[in-house]
């Protein structure tokens, strides 16, 4: 038979309020079109609904494997594991793929124009992710010495607990420690490196200005924002743009041995400073270029338990950078230091080419412990996220 013919017939028997002669034919109609996501996720509800549990959750995964970049595939396949099985992680996993994919997918309310039962499992996400990441970070904590300020701290988007942020133009986007003492900018007397790392910036500039002349260290220019920040309301205008491009010595931890050869200097004084890191390596360190006559939106960085610093290289008249109510121009080879948890803008009005080194150090206010126990808590997010797609494997085919 025909298979638009089936979907013909499965159609006109709902319509007849024949339900399950239509969800027989649709199951047929789905055989035949393996690669139909829609009609697949309409069979999978209409499993739950009136026919199999077991074939409502491999309806759920088909939907997933035809349509791995829809949110919605993933929020209605956590919904029938919350619901039907007792691997709370696996519906977490599943929520929170559907949140990368698409981060309004936790606040669907009446506004948005999605149906009551979408609507309904986003409330269902929102509290299922809230709880299991906020258990899983004081798990994690709970027997780590002297550091209450951690066990406190709270995941800001999956976080069980209200956020109350004391400061005005204060709001870290990921990560809060409350009780941290914070301030917008740090004076660099308070850095016993930063007199070192001032003494051979010039050393820094001449390695990146060789290594520019480099093919290999121009390929390795990137746009510093990713297309993934496309729906960021505030930095959506530089995403995937040449007006804010960098080059990485490290990223995520990870050194850039492309090119690191052509900065022995750099990275010798790198490796003077207490950089925050999550491995034994920094966790970033980046050349930055702000284009002529472009600002970077003023937005809130991710979280308080680390300072942003900024060894300025290449700095054109008419530039500064914006933290709080706090307005610093760049000064060559001077270190600035502030808390990017606090509302911050850039800008270059000049006609030229803005050049900055930046790093990451820790909170001064943080003791050993303290770190450690960041490290720990972010280490086994990471784990537990790298892993979720592995553990889902035969989840949705389970019977």
């Amino acid at each position: 038979m025909d298979s638009m013919l089936l979907l013909e017939q499965a159609d006109r028997a709902f319509a007849l309020g024949q339900a399950n002669q239509g969800l027989a034919l649709l199951r047929k109609y789905n055989l035949s079109n393996k690669s139909d996501a829609a009609s697949w996720h309409r069979q999978a509800n209409l499993e739950e609904q009136i026919g199999d549990i077991s074939a409502a959750g491999e309806a759920h995964h088909k939907c997933i494997e035809i349509a791995p970049n829809n949110a919605i595939a993933y929020l209605y396949g956590g919904y029938w594991l919350q619901k039907n099985s007792d691997n709370i992680a696996a519906a977490a996993a599943l929520y929170s793929i559907a949140f990368d994919l698409d981060p309004s997918i936790l606040a669907l309310g009446p506004q948005s124009g999605s149906s009551p039962q979408t609507q309904n499992r986003s409330r269902e996400a929102n509290h299922l992710m809230r709880h299991f990441f906020s258990e899983h970070h004081r798990s994690i904590c709970s027997n780590i010495q002297n550091a209450q300020r951690i066990k406190n701290a709270q995941w800001v988007q999956t976080s069980d607990q209200k956020k109350s942020f004391s400061e005005k133009n204060f709001a870290p986007e990921i990560f809060f420690i409350p009780d941290l003492p914070s301030q917008p900018i740090f004076s660099s007397a308070n850095f016993s490196w930063a007199k070192q790392l001032h003494s051979v910036s010039n050393k820094i500039k001449n390695e990146l200005t060789n290594a520019l002349q480099q093919q290999l260290t121009k390929e390795c220019l990137r746009p510093y924002l990713g297309t993934n920040f496309s729906q960021h309301s505030k930095l959506s205008g530089l995403a995937n743009s040449n007006n804010w491009m960098a080059i990485d010595l490290f990223k995520n931890g990870e050194l850039n041995t492309e090119i690191s050869a052509f900065f022995p200097e750099t990275l010798k004084a790198i490796s003077l400073i207490p950089t925050y890191n999550l491995n034994e390596n920094p966790f970033e360190v980046f050349f930055s270029f702000l284009k002529p006559h472009q600002s970077i939106a003023p937005h809130f960085g991710q979280s308080n338990h680390a300072l942003t610093v900024h060894l300025p290289l290449d700095i054109p008249s008419d530039c500064y950078l914006k933290v709080g109510n706090q307005k610093k121009s760049w000064r060559e080879g001077e270190v600035l230091a502030f808390d990017d948890s606090f509302l911050h803008s850039a800008h270059n009005n000049s006609d030229q080419t803005r050049v900055v080194l930046i790093f990451s150090i820790w909170q001064p206010e943080l003791t050993h412990y303290e770190r450690k126990a960041v490290q720990t808590s972010f280490n086994a997010r990471q784990k537990w996220l790298s892993e979720r797609q592995s553990q889902l494997t035969n989840l949705l085919k389970k019977k």
